[in-house]
C-alpha cells in the first residue's frame, strides 16, 4: 500500500481489530481515543502517530506507530511500516519485548510466558487484519512472488539458511532471495538452523532477531562457536537481523547486521558484498 492510500477508516478498522483481540470489550480510554482517529489526508493521520523512521545518508526507512499495549503488557505497538519494498507500507504488530534476559534473572519464567502470550496475540491480530483485507505481510509476500517471477535472475551458486520467526515473512524474504538467484533453505526452529549449518554445504545463515522464542543473537553465537570448532572449506557467513531501534551493534562472530523488517535492496546489497 502506498501511504497516499491510507484513510482514516482503514486506520480506525486496524485499531479496532487490534483492540478487540488485545482487550476484549474493555478498551482503555487511550485506545478508545485512538480508535476515533480522524484525518482527511494521509499526512494528517501520520501526524497522530509516532514517527519512528530511520534516515541516514545511505538508507532510509519509514515507520509510524501507535503504542496501544494489551491487557498484560503496555508496550505492544500497532505499526505501519515499509517491508521489503520502498514505498510499500503494511500493518504489523511489534511486541516490543525482545530483551535478552539470562535464565537466572528474577522472574525469567514469567517473562518467557509473557513473550509467548504476546507472540500469539500478534499472530491473531495480524490474521484478523489480513482476513479484513488490510495490507499485512501476506500482501508483502504476494508482491515478492510477483517480483521474483518478473525478475528471476540466474543462479549465483550460493546456498543460504533463512531463519525467521514469522511463517509468512520467511516466505516473502525467501521469494526475494530466490528471485535474486540464491538457493534458500528455510529453517523454522533453532535446531533446524544448527543442523543445516553442520552440513557444510551452506554459504550463509540469515537469522531473524528472534526464532522460536530464542534470541537471534544467542543462536548466532552458537553458529559462530560451531564454525570455530570445524575447519571448513566453505566457512559459513552469519548475518543477523536486528530491530531498527536496537543500537547494540554487531556481536562478535557475526559478519553483518541488517535492520528488520528487511528492505530488499539493503538486504541483497549486504549479502552480495559478503558472498562476492
Amino acid at each position: 500500500m502506498n501511504l497516499a492510500d491510507l484513510t482514516s477508516e482503514m486506520l480506525r478498522r486496524a485499531i479496532g481489530l487490534y483492540a478487540q483481540e488485545a482487550f476484549g470489550d474493555d478498551w482503555p480510554e487511550t485506545v478508545q481515543r485512538a480508535a476515533r482517529i480522524r484525518g482527511r489526508a494521509y499526512h494528517q493521520l501520520l501526524r497522530r502517530m509516532t514517527d519512528e523512521s530511520r534516515m541516514s545518508e545511505d538508507s532510509h526507512h519509514r515507520r509510524y506507530v501507535l503504542r496501544l499495549g494489551n491487557r498484560n503488557y503496555p508496550c505492544m505497538k500497532l505499526v505501519l511500516e515499509e517491508i521489503l519494498f520502498d514505498g510499500e507500507f503494511f500493518f504489523l504488530v511489534d511486541t516490543h519485548d525482545e530483551l535478552d534476559l539470562d535464565p537466572s534473572f528474577p522472574g525469567y519464567d514469567d517473562w518467557v510466558e509473557l513473550r509467548k502470550y504476546n507472540r500469539e496475540l500478534k499472530r491473531r491480530i495480524e490474521s484478523r487484519w489480513a482476513d479484513e483485507g488490510l495490507p499485512t505481510v501476506v500482501e508483502a509476500r504476494d508482491l515478492a512472488a510477483e517480483d521474483a517471477e518478473r525478475c528471476q535472475e540466474p543462479s549465483r551458486g550460493r546456498r543460504l539458511i533463512l531463519a525467521l520467526d514469522d511463517p509468512v515473512e520467511i516466505e516473502a524474504v525467501a521469494l526475494a532471495l530466490r528471485g535474486h538467484g540464491y538457493e534458500v533453505v528455510e529453517a523454522h526452529d533453532p535446531d533446524a538452523v544448527v543442523g543445516e549449518a553442520a552440513n557444510e554445504n551452506c554459504d550463509l545463515a540469515l537469522l531473524g532477531h528472534v526464532l522460536g522464542g530464542r534470541s537471534g543473537r544467542k543462536l548466532a553465537a552458537t553458529l559462530s562457536e560451531q564454525r570455530r570448532e570445524r575447519e571448513c572449506r566453505r566457512p559459513l557467513r552469519i548475518v543477523l537481523g536486528a530491530p531498527r531501534w536496537d543500537a547494540r551493534g554487531r556481536p562478535d562472530g557475526v559478519d553483518a547486521v541488517v535492520p528488520e523488517p528487511f528492505d530488499r535492496s539493503e538486504l541483497l546489497g549486504v549479502l552480495d558484498d559478503l558472498l562476492q
